[in-house]
């Protein structure tokens, strides 16, 4: 049995921000309904990458409190990279640091819902410590969200 959980989601990060008004077609009643459609199958896909590394892992739901790793992997926008025989070439005006949206709290918190659906752990308040990171992706990686999930404390105590 494992106390840790680890995996990657390849495939484009999806945020899960603002919630709009909608209205159940049953009962004309005012629902909250999430402003992305992308996030639903992101939140399902992740969901799913979670119980099979848990199950591969033997990992089982976490009680205490927990701590929480992710990094967010982005491919870099064409207009980072020159043109012709440069096209792999990174410009020297590139940006180390992706510092455009989507914004880390609000791919956190997808993640960390997903979590709680793949029952990792109770719930996302058991999250004692969180580090997040959000970059372009390396040569020879995909993008996609690393995820890390340990009992506080780390595996030794």
């Amino acid at each position: 049995m494992s106390d840790q959980l680890e995996f990657f989601a390849e495939g484009l990060p999806v945020s899960q921000g603002s919630k709009r008004i909608g209205r159940n077609r049953a009962t004309g009643q005012p629902v909250l309904v999430e402003d992305n459609v992308a996030l639903k199958p992101w939140r399902s896909y992740v969901t799913m990458r979670a119980r099979r590394a848990a199950a591969a892992a033997k990992f089982f739901k976490l009680e205490g409190a927990v701590e929480v790793s992710l990094i967010f992997t982005f491919e870099r926008p064409r207009g980072h990279y020159g043109t012709g025989r440069n096209r792999a070439v990174l410009k020297a005006s590139a940006p180390e640091h992706m510092m455009v949206k989507p914004d880390v709290d609000k791919l956190t918190r997808a993640i960390l819902d997903s979590l709680t659906d793949a029952k990792a752990y109770g719930d996302d308040s058991r999250v004692v410590s969180l580090r997040v990171q959000k970059r372009y992706v390396e040569p020879n990686e995909q993008a996609g969200a690393h995820v890390f999930v340990i009992a506080a404390g780390g595996p030794d105590e």
